[in-house]
């Protein structure tokens, strides 16, 4: 995938060519290393090379903040979020939006109090950037999805199953993000593509004779 990333370069012509595929090249990555845990931990290493190596490419730049979110849904370690939080930043808004949504992805449903304040920092500094300031608010509402008790995952059973609807929901709104302001800052029913991927995250305490029992619990 790497090599589809660097391919595409014609020497020589001046012809406008489509690079659309390398997006799908950086979103392979992720797809692929998603099911097993030493690939997703090698997976940020490849999008900082893409990132400081290829970066006159805009296709490619939107895309990495993306996959980040998509090897770790509902998954807000804090070295996680570092990337996109440093992305969030950017002078390019595009590149921001997107990095934006990826802290709501990795966080979807966890009531993560480290990224919240996170989130309210990005909120004073794009004060006067509607779009951003939009974006934050969406993904504030992913983050409290279901007051923690909603989370997003691609796998069920343990993460040993993976489910198709699942994915295609995900890589749905990711693939809309390569091109925001006519896709998402005019329309909101993206969000809607992202419910196959949504489960419910109950906690169910029982005694020995299979009785329920109430148990005091802290989400987030």
């Amino acid at each position: 995938m790497l090599h589809y990333c660097d391919d595409g370069r014609k020497e020589g012509k001046e012809e406008k060519v489509d690079d659309t595929f390398h997006a799908f090249a950086v979103f392979a990555i992720p797809l692929i290393a998603i099911g097993e845990e030493i690939g997703a931990e090698m997976a940020p290493r490849q999008f900082n090379h893409l990132v400081s190596r290829l970066v006159h490419n805009p296709v490619i730049r939107k895309a990495v903040p993306l996959a980040i979110a998509l090897v770790n849904v509902s998954n807000p370690q804090l070295p996680l979020l570092d990337t996109p939080s440093k992305y969030s930043h950017d002078n390019d808004l595009g590149f921001a939006l997107n990095a934006i949504l990826a802290m709501g992805v990795i966080g979807a449903g966890t009531n993560s109090a480290q990224l919240e304040q996170m989130l309210r920092q990005l909120a004073g500094y794009y004060q006067r950037e509607p779009d951003c300031l939009f974006m934050i608010h969406v993904v504030q509402g992913l983050v409290r999805m279901g007051k923690g008790t909603i989370g997003i995952n691609p796998f069920f059973s343990d993460r040993e199953i993976m489910s198709k609807p699942a994915v295609a929901g995900l890589l749905g709104v990711l693939t809309v993000f390569l091109d925001t302001k006519p896709f998402i800052l005019d329309k909101y029913h993206w969000v809607f593509f992202l419910v196959p991927a949504m489960y419910p995250q109950f906690l169910i305490t029982l005694d020995e004779d299979l009785w329920s029992i109430p148990v005091a619990v802290r989400v987030g």
